[in-house]
């Protein structure tokens, strides 16, 4: 009896692969690029909004804290900003203004200094960082104003 050749077990199969031709003037996949741009822009929208729904749950987590940050902050929080007042008995001191603006498919973060008017235009981190700052300057003066209340006379 003839013996039959041993046979690997493990064969690769190799599967041929058909080129496809790109026709004339056709520059790679329209389809692929613009949809990579749609993530692209829906990912810093996307991250615009986050970092503003970040500042406002930041101001309300310390407003159960400290009562008195409704003098800095009212309640009347614009759509795509925050402002803090310089002080908070006096509002013609002006505000710390802190503004996400969402135009022409790019998002802007705006910051104005209570004795600014025109706004300067920053990155998302620093928008946060200068946000927290006055956020932290306004908490510091309540915490102050609580100190010297209670302070003996």
């Amino acid at each position: 009896m003839a013996q039959k050749p041993v046979v690997p077990k493990s064969r690769k199969t190799v599967k041929r692969v058909k080129r496809v031709k790109k026709a004339a003037g056709v520059r790679g996949s329209t389809l692929g690029n613009i949809d990579s741009l749609i993530n692209k822009h829906l990912a810093a929208f996307r991250n615009a909004e986050k970092a503003l729904a970040g500042a406002k749950a930041l101001v309300e987590t310390y407003r159960q804290k400290y009562p008195e940050l409704m003098d800095y902050i009212p309640r009347a929080v614009e759509k795509r900003g925050i402002q803090i007042r310089e002080d908070a008995s006096d509002e013609s001191q002006g505000s710390h203004k802190f503004y996400i603006r969402i135009k022409w498919g790019e998002q802007r973060y705006e910051v104005a200094g209570a004795d600014e008017h025109d706004y300067q235009h920053v990155d998302a981190a620093t928008w946060i960082q200068r946000f927290k700052e006055q956020l932290a300057v306004s908490i510091a003066k309540i915490v102050f104003a609580r100190e010297a209340a209670q302070a003996p006379k």
